[in-house]
């Protein structure tokens, strides 16, 4: 599990919690291929740093540059037809490597080189004669601003704040609002359930561990207790509702379940946002909803894609138990294509299954 070498060493302490998790959960190292550490900040001695890549995230902010079209079609039509979603998965894996070998000048590069062109361009209008270099302005006047909206829409999806529009130069406003939801988003300390407030990194691992292993854990109910507890309970739905629940699934649906979905919403396990099947549904439509279709019609099994993220989303405004936190899930844009397939076709019956007075379905939620 080799996945960083030099830099500042770990504290013993959370290497020991580190270890002990990865044996509580019988967890094991599934191994790679080539180089061990595919990243290095080219420093000489013992401030050489090496690690291994992150998962992959496609940023949105990639979409305004010119070849990506290219890029992904490439890479998508590399793999064949896929008609499975095991073959489905495989292809966005690939296209994934590519898109990350593609996309690897870092943020930080973007950023310098909006400084650079911005003093160049102070430079020439420093000049004491224009003759000539209001050509060279305009050029890099533009390069300037492609290069400014791929820094705003980045940040934008950074900040995770969607009721203000990307686009007005809001830069300083989205980092501000990305640094402040980061510090928002630390554990400082937790109350456990006897009452006790922890700090610790191990501690707070601990209290963490303790409150989901309880929330998660099931009665295992028999066949037995699950159809006692069924009896009575009729149907609410009409023949008409039925008929309509039962015919077949179409490929209008599942393209207006992904066009529903928000383009920037947190990504799933594979890395991908809406907005990449958004953008590129012409060319990768197709195999996506032949497969969704195959899913819903029950000829596959979503296995594949049914990977999820668990997340926590903070309920109050200040932090004192992990009661304060909703469990949120963050699944792979295919898997809700299909989900939101089935919700879209069920929402029509829901007042005839759903009491108004029931808190937990809260329209638009």
């Amino acid at each position: 599990m080799n996945e960083k070498g030099g830099g500042s060493n770990k504290s013993i302490s959370e290497m020991l919690a580190f270890r002990k998790a990865v044996e509580d959960y019988d967890l094991i190292d599934l191994g790679f291929s080539g180089p061990i550490f595919t990243w290095n900040n080219k420093r000489e001695g013992r401030k050489n740093i090496q690690e291994r890549g992150k998962g992959f995230k496609f940023e949105p902010f990639r979409l305004q540059e010119v070849d990506i079209e290219r890029v992904v079609e490439q890479a998508w039509d590399e793999k064949g037809k896929s008609h499975l979603t095991k073959e489905l998965k495989s292809k966005q894996s690939w296209c994934a490597a590519k898109l990350s070998a593609w996309s690897a000048e870092p943020f930080g590069s973007l950023h310098n080189r909006i400084g650079n062109i911005q003093r160049e361009i102070e430079e020439l209008y420093m000049r004491c004669s224009y003759d000539g270099v209001m050509i060279s302005i305009r050029t890099l006047g533009k390069k300037l601003k492609g290069l400014l909206i791929r820094e705003e829409v980045y940040l934008k999806q950074r900040s995770m704040d969607d009721w203000l529009s990307a686009g007005d130069r809001n830069s300083k406003y989205f980092n501000v609002k990305a640094t402040t939801r980061k510090r928002k988003n630390s554990i400082s300390k937790l109350l456990d359930d006897n009452g006790q407030f922890h700090d610790s990194d191990t501690r707070l691992s601990q209290v963490i561990h303790n409150y989901f292993s309880t929330l998660f854990k099931s009665s295992v109910p028999s066949p037995g207790d699950i159809a006692n507890a069924s009896v009575g309970i009729g149907s609410s739905l009409s023949s008409v509702m039925i008929g309509e629940l039962s015919r077949p699934y179409s490929a209008e649906e599942i393209k207006r379940a992904i066009f529903d979905m928000g383009p920037t919403k947190a990504h799933g396990p594979d890395g991908f946002h809406a907005i990449f099947f958004q953008k590129f549904w012409k060319m990768v439509g197709t195999e996506v909803t032949n497969v969704c279709l195959r899913v819903l019609s029950s000829e596959m099994a979503v296995t594949d894609f049914n990977q999820t993220n668990m997340t926590m989303i903070l309920k109050v405004q200040n932090l004192i138990s992990l009661k304060d936190f909703r469990s949120i899930s963050l699944c792979s844009v295919v898997y809700k294509m299909m989900m939101k397939t089935l919700a879209n076709r069920l929402n029509a019956c829901l007042p005839a299954i759903i009491s108004p007075n029931q808190s937990a379905f809260v329209p638009g939620r």
